[in-house]
């Protein structure tokens, strides 16, 4: 189990040097318990050598081992916003998550990917650019930000 004075410092891209040579990182957030579903995924990253960063501000989250457990507060740092966006009058994670992801890959650079997706085989993706899913819909393609990435600022 992580405990909070393990969470690893977020390091913005800006600070990485050569972007190229950096390797391609992942990350992701997650509040309360981890379910085996979303256990599994998160434990694929590591299993197929992908890097994986687990955003928590829960400083005992169980993630599984390989995984890299960062404070979300250097994301956002005031935790309350997970309870200011509402959806029929209730607060939405997953509006919160939408927020989370994209301060996230400003800050960092880094590929978010939702904490269900989960890793086939070793990724092989360009060291920079754009990054994002897409779905087929009834025959119509979607944009899906399961898989996400912008170049930072």
């Amino acid at each position: 189990m992580n405990h909070l004075t393990s969470f690893q410092q977020a390091t913005p891209s800006a600070k990485l040097g050569n972007a190229a040579a950096e390797p391609i990182r992942f990350a992701t957030f997650w509040k309360g318990p981890v379910d085996p579903v979303t256990y599994t995924c998160l434990a694929s990253f590591p299993y197929h050598e992908a890097s994986l960063r687990l955003y928590s501000y829960d400083c005992e989250i169980d993630s599984p081992p390989g995984i890299e457990v960062s404070d979300a507060r250097l994301i956002i740092p005031d935790e309350t916003w997970q309870t200011r966006y509402l959806v029929s009058g209730k607060p939405s994670l997953a509006r919160f998550a939408n927020l989370f992801r994209y301060e996230m890959i400003r800050i960092t650079g880094a590929c978010w990917v939702d904490a269900d997706i989960l890793c086939m085989k070793s990724p092989v993706l360009p060291a920079d650019g754009v990054i994002f899913g897409r779905q087929d819909d009834r025959g119509k393609h979607a944009f899906n930000s399961a898989v996400l990435r912008f170049p930072p600022d």
